[in-house]
């Protein structure tokens, strides 16, 4: 039973609503919030300003072409100290108060737990998770813009084999991004035959000594050493190596060992170029996004971009595309539409940048965003693929290219 008070209150409520032409929704108004994931304390801290410095780029881009249907772009740094266990609450508060329509990130160090949450929200995310563990999950709202770590380590064997390395050490710390390398640098070492691991010891992280896991590898006389440290380790690690004697045995790392805190954590660029190689998802054929992409980040930041910063600047841009295409800032709308972006083919025309590929949406035309860092072509679980290559870290920033890696070699050896 509806007591009379409140029925001529309800019909007063609706009178002013539909005096105020309240009856249909209004058009979103303010700016456009793109939460930032990524630890920004802590021992991993400049992964965060990587990917936010990254993303910055493609704001800058987007705004100064209009924005997202008007709407300026805003990046909002979210700190999950790249932890598992932090990022929850951090993800939980994001999705409270900060009104984001997309986000970029989570990683290895920190997805495990709140990237459900983002899809379980309906958020559309952009995430550098390497874990093989999400290679073949359904997660509608998440696109991985990272290769997946089953195919980076099947990337470094097969660089080693083809130096003719075949008795190897595995050297990775005992983070969960590291460890997840190690299944597919096995089962690659299968695929191909004739190689063995001689030592694999798993490196506490930021331990006060290495020397004991340094002799277990010294004293198995591998050809190569393949690594993935981060460079609170590294620089540990590298220092007593070298009072051992162990620069004489080349070291192959993964993409996270081109940082330019890796190179000074090592001992500088000299010495890089002297003993490391780093294998990383690219080729020799520079993308003009990235040609376009690097001045800008230059004139930001006052450097040249770290080689992970790419990575954001593809998410949000082609999160930005997406949002165009479907006329809708709302992650349950435009979600669908990133396929539509992204994939090549039906006649879409290649873009590398917003501006180009806003006015194409405008004139109601198919459009393919080409990444920065990669081709940006998802698969059936939005994880993306493509070409490794060869590489030296930099102290400036940009890894030199060495090689590229044949995919029709690669691809058998990847689990």
């Amino acid at each position: 039973m509806v007591r009379r008070g409140s029925a001529w209150l309800g019909l007063l409520l609706a009178l002013v609503v539909a005096g105020c032409g309240g009856s249909s929704p209004s058009t979103p108004t303010g700016p456009v919030n793109i939460g930032i994931t990524f630890p920004f304390t802590g021992p991993y801290l400049q992964l965060g300003g990587y990917f936010s410095n990254g993303a910055g780029v493609a704001a800058k881009a987007i705004n100064d072409n209009g924005g997202v249907m008007g709407r300026q772009m805003k990046i909002i740094d979210v700190n999950t100290g790249g932890d598992p266990v932090d990022a929850v609450p951090a993800v939980r508060q994001m999705l409270a108060v900060d009104n984001v329509s997309a986000v970029v990130g989570l990683s290895a160090l920190d997805f495990q737990d709140a990237l459900p949450i983002l899809n379980q929200n309906k958020m559309v995310s952009f995430t550098h998770i390497g874990s093989p563990s999400i290679d073949h999950l359904t997660m509608p709202y998440s696109f991985s813009t990272v290769a997946s770590d089953a195919a980076v380590g099947a990337a470094m064997v097969l660089y080693a084999n083809q130096q003719g390395y075949r008795n190897v050490a595995i050297v990775l710390d005992a983070a969960t991004g590291s460890q997840s390398l190690l299944p597919g640098m096995k089962y690659a070492m299968t695929k191909l035959g004739g190689m063995s691991v001689v030592a694999s010891p798993a490196l506490p992280e930021a331990a006060v000594s290495y020397g004991a896991e340094i002799n277990q590898v010294i004293n198995a006389h591998p050809d190569a050493i393949l690594l993935q440290l981060y460079p609170a380790s590294a620089g540990t690690f590298f220092q007593e190596l070298k009072k051992i004697g162990g620069t004489n045995i080349p070291v192959i790392t993964s993409d996270f060992d081109t940082s330019p805190e890796f190179v000074t954590a090592v001992g500088g660029q000299a010495y890089v170029d002297a003993h490391i190689i780093s294998v990383l998802a690219g080729s020799s054929a520079i993308s003009p996004a990235y040609t376009a992409y690097a001045p800008v980040y230059k004139q930001l930041y006052g450097v040249d971009p770290p080689y992970l910063s790419v990575y954001a600047f593809d998410g949000t841009t082609a999160a930005a595309l997406a949002m165009v295409d479907a006329k809708s800032t709302d992650p349950k709308v435009y979600y669908k539409y990133i396929l539509d972006v992204t994939t090549p083919g039906n006649g879409a025309t290649v873009v590398y940048n917003f501006a180009d590929g806003v006015k194409l949406l405008n004139q109601g035309k198919k459009i393919k965003f080409y990444g920065a860092g990669s081709p940006l072509v998802f698969n059936q679980y939005h994880r993306v693929g493509g070409a490794f290559e060869a590489v030296r870290g930099s102290a400036a920033g940009s890894p030199t290219h060495i090689s590229d890696i044949d995919p029709a070699l690669l691809d058998p050896l990847i689990g």
